[in-house]
């Protein structure tokens, strides 16, 4: 049809099957493509309207729905063995993600309405900084453990919790004040509202997940993983259930999503602490409550607070990237794909390999090794490593510090190992992987290169928490992040303006996919 009105295009062009549907400016352009041996569905609408990406590409099925600006982005991302949604909205609002892992599932609101995503502004700091101060178990029942004085991990545990969930109550206060706060920020009042809502119905899960955390570190010092794997399941099973009846089949709505999270919260804690009791596998370590709990709180402080602004002073250092990338140029490609990239470290980082290789030390060496902390109880990733780590453990507890040394040698060696493998695979696959996430398959190079580093500082890290030199992580992460890391950034993007180079690439890249000279 002649313009103003639309032009209808299909073409069919062997070994390919290409399927184009165009309309003029300013109606909406529609593509749809099939290229074998991957099938990629394209449905473009320009702007000041959306624009609609489905992408399916085996063995990966990923599924994409951007919007342009002022508008939100969209990402549903499949990518077998895990199964990743992305949810992104662009700022003022935050990135929220939902990961499910095999076996081991950690679900985060099913429904984001706004509101929802203004709360997940603010909790994320929180509790990044209890799972800080909660990592200071893993210095000191290492060393209880390493020194077979099994009881104190029970008493190291017990001063955690009583701690931790004093510490929950101020933050319990700020969360119940969420309108007052996102107000401030200059949010919509109706939706800070709506968030203060959601955040008040959440407050029970900041003592849960305080309680969860010194339930994480006892049984990781143990090398006891397969029943946080079993109760993660289970919860997040219970968690599925009770979701969909508060939300659907009550009046709750947004007050039952986060009635939901806060139940299966304290469900993973119930699951955990009945396994503490009556499990033989915890019969030394655990014998009852104790009142020597309350003794050497400033000795457990002075481990915790320092533990808490190193892994804080880290974490923080990404959000405050995300929000500088919403000041470049096209804010959600560079939001979105700053995410997927940051996801991506944490799936393939070799960090996850520290916890049981270099854990537990001995208190007469003070030359223990530690974990680092990021690595959760789904870390699937150490499972092959389990007898080196326990031939490391023992060698420790025997008053052998220079074997402990050479663990910390092969773990270094290791993460060299995995890092080159990964980002030579990355680098490869980049046209499928890239494809999985974004255009943009060019990041890949320096997401293999940052892989590579971050797998190095993630050993290390956790090498001086285990040590107990948490104030000295603290000062290294605060040099590194906020007087190098920022800082070049922020030059890197705003002065050599690199964002505009990575943009000419998303045209390049887009030109070759979609070959949209043929149809203009």
């Amino acid at each position: 049809m002649t313009p103003p009105y639309s032009v209808l295009y299909t073409v069919m062009t062997p070994p390919y099957s290409v399927l184009y549907t165009v309309m003029t400016p300013p109606y909406s352009v529609l593509y749809t493509v099939m290229t074998p041996p991957y099938s990629v569905l394209y449905t473009v609408m320009t702007p000041p309207y959306s624009v609609l990406y489905t992408v399916m590409t085996p063995p990966y099925s990923v599924l994409y729905t951007v919007m342009t600006p002022p508008y939100s982005v969209l990402y549903t991302v499949m990518t077998p063995p895990y199964s990743v949604l992305y949810t992104v909205m662009t700022p003022p609002y935050s990135v929220l993600y939902t990961v499910m892992t095999p076996l081991s599932s950690v679900l985060y609101n099913v429904m984001t309405p706004p509101s929802c995503v203004l709360y997940h502004v603010m909790a994320p700091p929180f509790r990044v900084f209890t799972n800080g101060m909660a990592s200071a178990l893993d210095t000191l029942c290492g060393q209880s453990y390493g020194a077979e004085q099994y009881h104190m991990l029970g008493i190291h545990m017990q001063r955690a919790m009583l701690i931790l969930s004093l510490v929950s109550i101020p933050l319990a206060i700020i969360w119940a004040n969420t309108r007052a706060i996102l107000v401030a920020f200059g949010q919509d009042h109706d939706i800070s509202e709506e968030a203060q809502i959601y955040a008040r119905f959440m407050i029970p899960s900041i003592f849960a997940y305080a309680l969860l955390q010194c339930l994480v570190k006892f049984l990781q010092t143990q090398n006891i993983v397969f029943p946080m794997m079993i109760s993660s399941g289970i919860t997040t099973l219970i968690h599925l259930l009770v979701c969909w009846a508060l939300v659907f089949k009550t009046d709750l709505g947004l007050r039952g999503a986060a009635l939901a999270n806060s139940i299966s919260y304290w469900t993973n804690v119930v699951l955990l602490a009945l396994y503490v009791k009556f499990s033989s596998s915890c019969a030394k370590t655990w014998t009852g409550l104790s009142k020597e709990a309350l003794h050497d709180i400033l000795n457990f402080l002075g481990l915790a607070i320092p533990s808490a602004v190193m892994v804080c002073l880290e974490m923080w250092s990404f959000e405050m990237i995300v929000l500088a990338s919403g000041l470049l140029p096209d804010p959600e490609l560079q939001t979105s794909v700053l995410s997927i990239c940051l996801h991506n470290t944490q799936i393939f980082n070799i960090h996850a390999l520290t916890p049981k290789l270099i854990s537990h030390h001995h208190l007469h060496f003070g030359a223990g090794m530690g974990r680092e902390g990021r690595a959760g109880c789904g870390d699937l990733v150490v499972t092959a490593k389990v007898w080196q780590c326990t031939r490391v453990s023992n060698e420790l507890g025997a008053g052998r510090p220079y074997a402990a040394r050479l663990a910390v040698c092969v773990v270094l060696v290791m993460a060299v190992t995995e890092a080159v493998i990964v980002g030579a695979v990355m680098i490869s696959i980049r046209n499928i992987w890239g494809y999985a996430y974004s255009d943009v398959v060019e990041v890949v190079r320096i997401l293999a290169a940052s892989n590579f580093l971050d797998a190095l500082q993630g050993v290390l890290s956790g090498t001086v928490r285990g040590c107990g030199r948490q104030k000295v992580g603290a000062f290294v992460n605060l040099g590194s992040y906020y007087i190098v890391g920022i800082p070049s950034a922020i030059v890197f993007a705003f002065v050599l303006h690199i964002g505009g180079k990575a943009k000419k690439a998303t045209e390049r890249v887009y030109d070759s996919t979609i070959p949209v000279d043929t149809v203009s």
